[in-house]
């Protein structure tokens, strides 16, 4: 009792942005419909891709075994701002995107990653902006069903008033992790919002992981201008927006 009343006490109260969705995003209950997966719409157990059929797709090579230890790949794991300048190359792309945000088993219709999910929704879309790669240099979806690059003709390519951070203009190209919130939202509703963001979380992780394997400098970006971004992507920042940024090089 005594804390649900210092809870009452702490509403009362002008909370910071971050307390406010904390309390306001805590499970209370589980509603009944939720607990049976017989009674699911058809929304909670479809799962859906973006993809650009009109533009042209990139096939991605084979990817790369990598054959670093797994002890030795997480001890090499690290943000990295050093960048070597040599261009990125297609199996690296394709290793990079595979264990990052690919299907497991793409030849079946299983739509697992190597990355946990709530629900298995996945909601996350990765896009890849090029600037020293095999690629042409500008903006890419990545398309998991077929696990190539599709190269959409809308781009701006990002000066320093997209990054905070100076080093930035050296990295070989980006990956840029969005979310199309309603796959999640749909099913968790407002708690939703936190699985997107840890699951972010994860699918980072691996690419760490795997630029380390490739020896490639990786280093995570949360400062970045949001909506300058949504623009570049051709997004709306609201229905999808941009969650992180992976300078790759």
């Amino acid at each position: 009792m005594k804390s649900k009343n210092n809870l009452n006490v702490i509403l009362r109260k002008t909370l910071p942005t971050w307390t406010n969705f904390h309390i306001k995003t805590k499970i209370k209950r589980f509603p009944k419909n939720t607990l049976d997966p017989r009674h699911w719409p058809k929304s909670w157990t479809t799962t859906y891709y973006k993809g650009y059929p009109r533009f042209k797709a990139v096939p991605l090579p084979e990817i790369i075994a990598l054959r670093s230890s797994f002890s030795r790949v997480f001890n090499d794991r690290k943000s990295s701002r050093s960048f070597s300048g040599k261009p990125i190359n297609l199996s690296q792309l394709s290793t990079l995107f595979y264990y990052g945000a690919g299907l497991k088993n793409r030849n079946k219709t299983n739509s697992a990653r190597f990355y946990p999910s709530a629900g298995a929704r996945y909601p996350l879309e990765f896009y890849f902006l090029s600037f020293n790669s095999d690629l042409v240099d500008g903006l890419y979806h990545y398309y998991v069903r077929s696990h190539c690059m599709e190269k959409l003709p809308q781009f701006k390519q990002p000066d320093s008033s997209y990054f905070s951070q100076i080093w930035t203009k050296n990295a070989a190209g980006f990956i840029v992790i969005s979310c199309v919130f309603k796959r999640t939202i749909g099913k968790y509703q407002d708690r939703g919002y936190r699985y997107v963001l840890l699951e972010a979380g994860h699918a980072a992780q691996n690419i760490y992981l795997v630029s380390a394997g490739l020896k490639l400098s990786c280093c995570a970006i949360g400062g970045f201008t949001d909506n300058l971004l949504d623009e570049s992507l051709d997004i709306d920042g609201v229905d999808e927006s941009v969650l992180y940024i992976l300078a790759i090089g």
